[in-house]
């Protein structure tokens, strides 16, 4: 008899296969995505940097209280820039009367301190 198709055990091998090689590339994927989530954060970073220099040279030289008013002065089109790619609020101080800041990602791990923090290249630290 000449059938057409396959049998569920084929299917089924089909399948089992299928499975396996995704579970061997998700190692892979979600490294890649850390990596890319790292300098997406580093890009941001640097466009949340020329923001904080564009402020600085129209007052003086200081730099703002917070982030928020580079949003209300426009230096920053929209709130979501103030969230890192891990989903966590950069964090901004102002520093020695507003002549110097402190930008930067906690980074992948969310915690603050580590060597995976991520800093604007014009920060001090």
């Amino acid at each position: 008899m000449n059938q057409k198709g396959l049998t569920y055990v084929e299917v089924l091998i089909v399948l089992a296969i299928i499975g396996i090689f995704a579970l061997l590339a998700t190692p892979s994927i979600i490294k890649a995505l850390n990596v890319a989530r790292v300098k997406a954060a580093e890009m941001e970073l640097d466009h949340i940097d020329s923001a904080l220099g564009l402020y600085s040279s129209a007052n003086q030289g200081r730099f703002p209280p917070d982030l928020d008013t580079l949003l209300k002065e426009k230096y920053l089109k929209n709130k979501k820039s103030m969230n890192d790619p891990f989903n966590r609020p950069y964090q901004y101080s102002s520093l020695s009367e507003g002549s110097e800041y402190i930008l930067f990602s906690s980074g992948p791990d969310g915690a603050k301190g580590t060597s995976d923090d991520l800093f604007s290249p014009n920060s001090s630290r």
